[in-house]
């Protein structure tokens, strides 16, 4: 949901032999009318309990005690408007149980199912080392928190507290776990963290470090709508191979829009999508389409008593925008157009040749159709049936350029012989390396016409059945097109748009270095929601490097590459908007011309 602002803090925190302290200050929870305290503290432990059976762990039971402790402290953090763990020497945690906080934002109706996004982080989480016997991430997924998941499957973790406050608009809202005996133990994940058999659907069972393979693209799915224009998914799984648990993921999208409408004829009954979204989310079944930036969200009508349409989300995929020439996709509006319809093809006229007379039999030749299935099998998803998966990104189709024209001479002159030419057809099988693999391609084409762009190397697995080791694609660590764009272009701002939010985009570096952050659409506030992992190939790290799946990776040059930069504009006094061109760590014969007696060139490293 764009309008909620998520934040998870890190793992949980001991703290130990502490007084129990009387509760000295009148809190209130502020819920929402209507809100059943109870049922949701009752949703969490059954959920907590659905996890732990999958990891074939004991179950959990309420503790009331430790119930009142969390209660108390969430009230605490929603009056301060504060998210932080109580920390060791405080009074707030009496007993040294675990903890886990989790916060939403955004409006009255933001609520947030704490425990499901702590154990998401599950597909995170590393099962083959731990570094000075602590939890660590697998590959790819540097920076990411696993100490809320590992203390829901925590063994010996048996009792349960659950607390939930809000702030005194009830626009946010805390949600404190409390654990005991406490988990997360330096030296004691291995025995403590068991796996769940369902992971194998996503994992190979072993620490061999191999890298996920993405399958082919399949054909296109089924229709999203039997009447008034549908769209299709292609999907491809990371199955060829499936990543080991050290093992990095597959780097690309595993689902893409197919360009062209489905079902297009006009419905019988004309039934208006938006309304029935609002209908199937709870509300009133009136939405309006405000377009513009919020061509793609769903705004439905807060009561028959106003006419005040609240922000829902985003709209359905598939959902008709811009007078119905396009379709929302992951909240943007994809433009889209009619399939061409296949050239009439003519068939020769049959030819019936009457074979002739012979003691022998002509032979027949049966003609056996072949059919190839193409392996489907989706990532698996934690089984779990209170949590929907949006969409992935669609790409554009590539266009591959087409067969060289080629000329053949003949000749005249008689054959030599009148023996038959017999051809002998060779047939080269690529060499196998390390892995089972092909040898690495070419660098393919750049990702950007100019600015810095970057290239990948593939390599095809030869082994039957797929089982080879080592991912099939890597990044070319040299940069391509480095000649700097004009004007300049904000590549963050641009994403923030292409996404359906305000072009205007912030950098907070460090572990959100490739994390899109996109200012806010609530008028007069410099509030900037996390919107999802940057483009594959954005710069980053002062341009030293790119982000590959959330991750900079350092870049360099080509070894003897010419770069130039002219500058023609006043200056802004923003260092961004100055910068003419990055000058390359060891670069050699650099040229600062100057052209007037105003001017001067700065250097910075």
């Amino acid at each position: 949901m764009k309008s909620v602002l998520i934040a998870v803090l890190i793992h949980s925190l001991l703290v130990h032999g502490l007084p129990r302290p009387k509760r000295l200050v009148k809190r209130a929870a502020n819920l929402n009318p209507g809100f059943n305290l109870e049922a949701f503290r009752q949703d969490q432990l059954d959920l907590h309990n659905h996890y732990r059976q999958l990891h074939g762990v004991s179950l959990m039971t309420k503790d009331d005690t430790m119930t009142q402790e969390a209660q108390d402290y969430a009230e605490y953090l929603a009056e301060k408007n504060l998210f932080q763990h109580c920390g060791r020497g405080e009074s707030c945690n009496p007993g040294g149980a675990g903890e886990n906080l989790a916060y939403a934002g955004g409006h009255m109706s933001v609520e947030t199912n704490a425990t499901l996004r702590w154990y998401e982080e599950v597909y995170d989480y590393n099962y083959c080392t731990w570094p000075q016997g602590r939890a660590t991430t697998r590959p790819g997924r540097e920076g990411k928190m696993v100490g809320h998941f590992t203390q829901i499957v925590w063994t010996t973790s048996v009792r349960l507290g659950i607390g939930y406050a809000r702030n005194f608009d009830r626009t946010k809202v805390y949600v404190v776990a409390r654990y005991s005996p406490p988990g997360n133990f330096i030296g004691q994940y291995d025995n403590n963290v068991p796996k769940a058999s369902y992971l194998l659907d996503t994992f190979q069972d072993n620490c061999n470090g191999i890298y996920g393979g993405l399958t082919a693209w399949s054909e296109p799915g089924p229709c999203t709508k039997p009447c008034g224009k549908g769209v299709r998914f292609e999907t491809r799984s990371c199955t060829n191979p499936k990543p080991s648990f050290n093992g990095r993921d597959c780097s690309g999208e595993t689902k893409r829009l197919y360009p062209y409408w489905c079902n297009s004829q006009t419905c019988t009954t004309e039934v208006n999508e938006r309304n029935e979204q609002c209908r199937q989310r709870g509300y009133l079944p009136q939405a309006n389409n405000f377009r513009g930036s919020n061509e793609c969200n769903l705004h439905c009508r807060q009561s028959l008593e106003n006419t005040l349409y609240i922000a829902r989300g985003q709209v359905d995929d598939g959902t008709l925008c811009k007078d119905k020439s396009g379709a929302c996709i992951n909240g943007a509006c994809i433009l889209l157009q009619n399939e061409p319809e296949s050239p009439a093809t003519t068939k020769p006229p049959a030819t019936t040749t009457k074979p002739p007379a012979t003691t022998t039999p002509p032979q027949t030749t049966q003609s056996i159709p072949m059919t190839t299935e193409m392996d489907k099998t989706p990532t698996a998803a934690p089984p779990t049936t209170s949590f929907l998966t949006p969409s992935d990104s669609s790409l554009p189709p590539t266009t591959q350029p087409g067969p060289k024209e080629t000329t053949t001479k003949a000749t005249t002159a008689p054959p030599a012989t009148t023996k038959a030419t017999t051809t002998k057809t060779v047939t080269q099988t690529p060499s196998v390396t390390s892995g089972g693999y092909s040898e690495w391609s070419q660098p393919g084409p750049c990702s950007k016409p100019c600015g810095g762009g970057i290239r990948f190397r593939t390599r095809t697995c030869l082994t039957p059945g797929g089982g080879c080791i080592g991912p099939s694609r890597e990044l070319y660590k040299i940069w391509c097109n480095p000649q700097p764009c004009s004007p300049r272009k904000q590549e963050r701002n641009m994403q923030c748009e292409a996404r359906g939010h305000l072009p205007e985009a912030h950098n907070f570096g460090g572990a959100d270095e490739c994390n899109l952050y996109c200012r806010s659409t609530q008028s007069g506030q410099r509030l900037f929601y996390y919107r999802g992992s940057v483009d594959d190939g954005t710069h980053c790290n002062k341009d030293t490097g790119a982000c590959m799946d959330n991750v900079c990776v350092p870049m360099s040059f080509e070894p003897g590459m010419e770069i130039e930069g002219e500058y023609k504009e006043v200056p802004t006094g923003s260092y961004w908007n100055d910068v003419i061109v990055t000058i390359p760590n060891g670069a050699k014969n650099v040229q600062i011309i100057h052209n007037g007696l105003s001017t001067f060139a700065g250097m910075e490293f």
